[in-house]
């Protein structure tokens, strides 16, 4: 039931990663296992867990009274468990990676996305040695508890290896922006149809930065605007909400621009429950200490 191949590149954390395929059951309710850690669930079942030995020892000692017909503790969880398998070099490769793979010979560039942790920052250090020995040079990164992304610069055979680490999460390429900047200059004159949509459409809910309630191309589907934060208002003072909300709207905007068509199919609701600056460190502290508020917008 389980493969119990450990990564060739060991990390900065000397814990297991496990996939549990499990339907039916929360993924904190794993967390009630001694020695699991739930870190991410992955295409709506897939649990990816953090395992001491002797928490991986503890899991498959229940696993086992239960095929022996025996009722262990929290028989609940161990009835939904389909799989049991350590995370592999596939798991680990982003959709663009895997369609087109750096050459051999050649330099490539990739983003790579490590386990959240409590000591990221430790984990990052250490990530950062093992690149030097490897060959690896780190051009750019965003180090948040909730994302440690790293954009890395080097050969073929290296960036393979990381594939094999056991810190790393995905490796993918970076994403490519294709569109001229004149395709994006979209204003109400030259829009074409901006329609609202029925009255009786549904409503989308949007929690974020806020809204430009007054945007051309917004205006007619906001249905309400609301801030649950102290001292600001409902209106987008960031821009992130704005473009989300926008996205949510339409879609794809390029297709819409050239289909000169910005009727909207649904209503939004927006709900202002983050701090203003989302990109420093301090404003994703008080979103993370602020559980109350995304609860009460939604």
């Amino acid at each position: 039931m389980i493969d119990k191949g450990q990564p060739a590149e060991s990390g900065f954390d000397p814990r297991r990663v496990l996939k549990i395929t499990a339907k039916g059951v929360a993924a904190d309710d794993f967390e009630k296992i001694p020695g699991l850690s739930v870190v991410a669930e992955e295409d709506g079942h897939f649990l990816v867990v953090f395992a001491t030995d002797d928490g991986l020892r503890e899991f498959k000692s229940r696993l086992a009274q239960l095929e022996a017909g025996e009722l262990p503790t929290r028989k609940e969880l161990l009835y939904a468990v389909q799989a049991l398998n350590a995370i592999t070099r596939d798991d680990r490769m982003g959709a663009a990676y895997r369609a087109q793979p750096p050459i051999d010979g050649q330099i490539g560039i990739v983003d790579v996305e490590l386990w959240p942790v409590l000591k990221f920052r430790e984990m990052i250090r250490a990530f950062a040695e093992w690149c030097k020995g490897a060959n690896l040079s780190i051009l750019d990164s965003v180090q948040q508890p909730s994302l440690v992304l790293l954009r890395i610069k080097g050969p073929k055979q290296a960036i393979e290896r990381m594939l094999e680490h056991r810190d790393v999460r995905v490796v993918d390429l970076p994403p490519r922006f294709q569109l001229e900047r004149s395709d994006l200059e979209i204003v109400a004159a030259n829009a074409g149809t901006i329609g609202a949509p029925s009255q009786g459409a549904p409503v989308i809910g949007i929690i974020d930065s806020g809204i430009a309630s007054n945007h051309p191309l917004l205006a007619g589907a906001v249905a309400d605007a609301q801030s649950y934060l102290e001292g600001q208002e409902a209106e987008d003072e960031n821009g992130h909400g704005t473009a989300v909300s926008g996205l949510a709207l339409y879609g794809d905007i390029y297709e819409r621009s050239q289909q000169r068509n910005f009727t909207a199919t649904f209503w939004l609701a927006s709900a202002n429950a983050l701090a203003t600056d989302l990109i420093t460190k301090e404003s994703v502290r008080y979103a993370r200490r602020s559980p109350r508020r995304i609860r009460e917008s939604t």
